[in-house]
C-alpha cells in the first residue's frame, strides 16, 4: 500500500498488489514469474515449473502462445544461480541482507551481500544481467 501511494501520480509506474505466492506478468514476448521461493522445495519447483506456466500464468492473463521466452525468479536461498529447465529459465537471485542469528543458527553463512538487475527487452527478451 505504501508503494501504491508513493507512485499513485506516476503514469508510467504501476504497483501490482496480489496475495498469490507466485506472480506472473507478460512483457512483450516474455512471460516473467516471481516468487519468494520459501513455500516450495527447489526439486518440486524444477519438476512443476512448466505446470505453473501453463496453468497459473495463463490464469493471470498471460498469452503463453505469444511468448517466446519464459523467465522465473526466486530469491529465498540468497545465492546466485541459473538453470534452464527445458524452456523455462529459472534464476535464483542473490540477497543484500546480512546474516542474522536465525541464518547463522541454520547454517546459512558465507553468502556475499549482492544484488542483480535483469534487463528484458520488449521484443527480444532477456538482454543483460548486472551485478552489484
Amino acid at each position: 500500500m505504501l508503494l501504491a501511494t508513493l507512485y499513485e501520480k506516476r503514469k508510467r509506474i504501476s504497483v501490482h498488489r496480489s496475495h498469490y505466492s507466485r506472480q506472473w506478468f507478460q512483457y512483450g514476448k516474455t512471460c516473467i514469474g516471481f516468487a519468494h521461493g520459501d513455500d516450495i522445495t527447489l526439486n518440486k519447483l524444477k519438476g512443476s515449473l512448466h505446470k505453473f506456466v501453463l496453468v497459473e500464468a495463463k490464469e493471470c492473463g498471460i498469452d503463453i502462445n505469444h511468448c517466446s521466452e519464459f523467465l522465473f525468479f526466486t530469491g529465498h536461498l540468497h545465492f546466485d544461480s541459473f538453470e534452464d529447465l527445458g524452456g523455462v529459465k529459472h534464476f535464483i537471485i542473490p540477497s543484500l541482507s546480512g546474516s542474522d542469528q536465525w541464518h547463522r543458527n541454520f547454517g546459512f553463512i558465507g553468502s556475499k551481500k549482492e544484488s542483480s538487475l535483469y534487463i528484458v527487452d520488449k521484443k527480444e527478451g532477456r538482454k543483460a544481467i548486472y551485478y552489484s
